[in-house]
């Protein structure tokens, strides 16, 4: 995962994300406004970044405000030697306008660092190099750990890593945590909680496929079991995903896991994937692609059982994949969405999405993309949450200058409405980006 902001600020979950491969945060291939006067050892950059956003109509218990976030990033990297290289940078996040109390760490967090660490070794293709520091993480399409790019301060993690690479095969492997931003102190990474893992990706077992094998383990110190008994948690995920292209210019991911283990002297089990197909008209000027995907992620159906069956989203994306409003998160949820993405002018990107959310289980409750529960109803009638309907608007000017506008919706089911939701919720921004 790559610390610079893409081409597109939209993040599309639509299209079938290509594999993630760790990169340094900067690379010499990366022009900045003082290369020319730098040595090429050491290469100087940055990105700034601004959103407006509002909420014109808001659920009950959400506040109505807009604000503007700005982040600023500067960036170094520096590569005495091929097998060296050490990678920093700083972030510098606010909130202007915001009306309520102290902003949230995901909102603001003034001067800090997000990305330092040193790399041994190197090589993207053919090689192996282990990192150590803090650093960007990000697997296959970013849904179980990933930057969370979406946010104002965005994630990174306090890491040791490897990776071994040859054509066609690739391993990483990874342990730390994850950093807690923390706006009146230096970030540290989180207390008492820590992961470990192995991501493999085949790209030649099967022509224009890739298979990807996870596994992963999460610790977390003195938790609370269903039934009041003290002690750790130890989750532990295994999964796999394919992710490639048809004849046909059919384009799919497949994702599929199951989550084990204890909570205290609880059982965990629980389950979650992703299915998506996507299908592009060449034949058209716009290139329009149609796509469709199905989501779901279970919930705990008897909070006295001593059986955990709510999904554990890890540190994934999941604005904007389960909409622009943050609402919705993979967990204890059904989503199904149908969309299209189209390019009506060279550098016009279009985004049109529909979702559909129902709950997997009423005995559990509604959870936003944070992974906090916001609402729960176990006398509801339905699971039906609501839908939600996202336009995207995004167009690449010159000198790498990229904007972008959007509106995010969700309209309440029969389960919002059990709970005491009337209003329809309404996400407006606008954002523009600028590397230099």
């Amino acid at each position: 995962a790559q610390t610079q902001p893409t081409t597109n600020p939209l993040a599309n979950d639509n299209k079938t994300e290509p594999t993630a491969k760790p990169t340094p945060a900067v690379t010499p291939a990366q022009k900045g406004v003082l290369d020319d006067a730098l040595p090429k050892w050491l290469r100087i950059s940055g990105s700034i970044r601004g959103r407006w956003q509002d909420t014109i109509v808001a659920l009950k218990g959400n506040v109505k405000d807009g604000d503007y976030l700005d982040r600023i990033r500067l960036d170094i990297l520096l590569r005495p030697t091929p097998w060296l290289t050490l990678v920093g940078q700083v972030q510098d996040t606010r909130d202007w306008g915001y009306n309520h109390g102290v902003p949230s760490a995901a909102l603001q967090n003034p001067l800090d660092l997000r990305v330092g660490y040193v790399q041994l070794g190197g090589g993207e293709s053919r090689g192996q190099w282990i990192r150590a520091g803090r650093q960007e993480v990000q697997y296959g399409a970013g849904r179980l750990i990933a930057t969370a790019e979406w946010s104002n301060t965005a994630r990174s993690f306090d890491v040791v890593r490897g990776a071994y690479y040859r054509p066609g095969v690739k391993l990483d492997f990874v342990a730390g945590s994850v950093v807690l931003v923390d706006p009146s102190r230096f970030d540290r990474h989180k207390p008492g909680e820590h992961f470990y893992g192995t991501y493999e990706m085949f790209d030649k077992l099967v022509q224009g496929m890739s298979v990807e094998p996870y596994f992963f383990a999460k610790t977390i110190n003195v938790v609370t079991g269903e039934l009041g008994s003290k002690g750790n948690a130890l989750l532990i995920m295994g999964g796999l995903r394919f992710a490639g292209v048809a004849p046909g210019r059919t384009d799919y991911s497949f994702e599929m896991l199951h989550q084990g283990g204890s909570y205290a002297k609880d059982h965990i089990s629980a389950w979650g994937g992703t299915y998506t197909l996507g299908w592009t008209v060449v034949r058209s000027g716009w290139k329009p692609r149609v796509s469709a995907d199905y989501s779901f992620a279970s919930g705990d159906k008897n909070s006295k059982d001593g059986t955990r069956g709510t999904f554990d989203l890890m540190y994934g994306n999941n604005q904007p994949f389960y909409g622009l409003t943050g609402l919705f998160g993979w967990k204890n949820i059904r989503t199904t969405r149908a969309g299209v993405d189209l390019t009506p002018l060279k550098r016009l990107t279009v985004m049109i999405d529909y979702r559909d959310f129902n709950l997997n289980t009423v005995q559990d409750g509604l959870y936003n993309s944070s992974g906090i529960q916001i609402f729960m109803n176990r006398k509801a009638t339905s699971a039906h949450v609501g839908e939600g309907l996202d336009a995207q608007f995004a167009y690449v000017w010159s000198k790498g200058i990229t904007t972008s506008i959007g509106l995010g919706s969700a309209f309440c089911g029969t389960y919002l409405h059990e709970v005491g939701q009337k209003d329809t919720y309404l996400y407006p921004y606008f954002m523009w980006s600028q590397r230099f």
